[in-house]
């Protein structure tokens, strides 16, 4: 239990990390399942739910744009996990 809340407190940093890069870019992601109460926990607190991945959509006009925001923070494409 422990050591899954310190993974959940790292991804939510992750997370906030990656929204406020792209929100800096004008980009609003819409955040999608495990994210939503990752990002609306309070400070210190993370949800017990085990998450694998942070998922987040942006419009199809900015798709270009929050790629390269994303990879600039370390995130790679995977081949085949789009959609």
């Amino acid at each position: 239990h422990d050591c899954n809340r310190e993974r959940n407190l790292r991804l939510r940093a992750q997370l906030r990390e990656a929204v406020a890069a792209l929100n800096r870019r004008g980009i609003v992601p819409l955040l999608l399942k495990g994210a939503v109460p990752l990002f609306l926990a309070p400070a210190g607190q993370a949800p017990s739910r085990m998450t694998s991945d942070l998922d987040l959509a942006v419009e199809p006009a900015n798709e270009a744009a929050a790629q390269i925001c994303l990879e600039e923070l370390g995130y790679v494409e995977v081949a085949g996990e789009r959609g």
